[in-house]
């Protein structure tokens, strides 16, 4: 009798739950530049070879999360979207800089495009690990800079990143 008590009793010890849990993070944060102050009064054309940077920072927080998932096991990180949308006619360059409090700045994306009144894809020069520890370590600060060669008006741009998560799931009961 005692035998076929512990038959049962060993395999539902040894079952555990298997899955995949998986979420899709995004971040969408709007950004105003101001017309560079020092071409106010200055007409250039873009043969011309002064460019003009024009900067603007923001701060978002997805830590809670990821910091969820994070605490289960390994994440699988697939970085789906970085990128800028907006008038971007007359700006050829994007800087992306990325940071935690009291985190020193790592270099996100730094790319050339061409003029565009509508979205531009950025690539992402951090490896996946680094860039899912910046995030899941609490408030992000990004500081995007934009160059121009043309600087008629301040302008109105979106930001954003999008991250496909998930994490295989093996738990006994």
């Amino acid at each position: 009798m005692k035998l076929s008590l512990l038959f049962p009793l060993a395999i539902i010890l040894s079952s555990c739950v298997q899955g995949t849990l998986s979420d899709t993070i995004s971040v969408n944060e709007s950004l105003s530049f101001a017309l560079p102050s020092a071409a106010s009064d200055i007409v250039l054309t873009c043969e011309d070879s002064t460019t003009f940077d024009t900067t603007q920072s923001t701060s978002f927080d997805v830590s809670d999360a990821l910091s969820h998932l994070k605490d289960q096991g390994t994440l699988s990180v697939a970085f789906t979207e970085n990128s800028i949308t907006g008038d971007l006619t007359g700006f050829q360059h994007a800087r992306i800089m990325i940071n935690n409090d009291g985190q020193p700045q790592q270099l996100l994306s730094d790319t050339d495009f061409a003029s565009v009144n509508g979205k531009v894809s950025l690539p992402i020069l951090l490896d996946n690990n680094t860039l899912v520890d910046i995030l899941s370590a609490g408030k992000t600060y990004l500081t995007v800079d934009l160059s121009t060669c043309v600087p008629s008006s301040a302008v109105s741009i979106s930001y954003t990143m999008t991250a496909n998560v998930s994490l295989d799931v093996h738990k006994g009961i």
